[in-house]
């Protein structure tokens, strides 16, 4: 395996850091695996941006997984895996699997065996609140996004282009 970074904290986001790297390394002819735990790619029955923008403008490079389903979590994971050293991305982005892993949907030592097995030219993003300290002693880089004030607070809710 490549780096392995880590986008954790409870402030917003992380997601976003995970996709600016997606579109820098995308720049550059990468081979890009977005996988979402917990995410439909979907919000309010509407697409969200990032789905939207890689189905129809990055998808000659970059593959994009959503388990739609948290009763099949292992075998998304298996699927990830199975995706993953079949094309060997130079990019994997395990989107929430921080939570995926708090909230019990697949076990640390499934991702941790997975890690293992990703070729040395991959480099690896997880992402999401509640990362395992196995997960951030094992990272070459940890951020940790911090809420100060949001928007959530004043009663907004998620807002279209901003948060989905």
């Amino acid at each position: 395996m490549g780096l392995l970074l880590v986008f954790t904290g409870d402030g917003k986001g992380k997601t976003t850091a995970a996709l600016g790297t997606l579109l820098r390394a995308y720049g550059h002819g990468f081979k890009i695996i977005i996988a979402h735990f917990l995410k439909s790619g979907y919000y309010c029955n509407e697409p969200i941006g990032e789905k939207l923008t890689i189905s129809s403008r990055l998808s000659d490079l970059v593959r994009e997984c959503f388990m739609y389903d948290f009763s099949n979590s292992k075998e998304f994971l298996n699927y990830v895996i199975e995706v993953t050293l079949s094309e060997e991305p130079n990019l994997l982005i395990l989107d929430e699997a921080n939570v995926a892993i708090n909230f019990g949907f697949i076990s640390i030592d499934d991702l941790l065996n997975f890690l293992n097995k990703i070729p040395k030219n991959t480099h690896v993003i997880v992402t999401g609140r509640y990362a395992h300290s196995a997960i951030l002693e094992r990272a070459d880089l940890i951020t940790r996004m911090e809420c100060i004030k949001h928007y959530l607070s004043k009663g907004i809710t998620a807002v279209k282009g901003l948060d989905w």
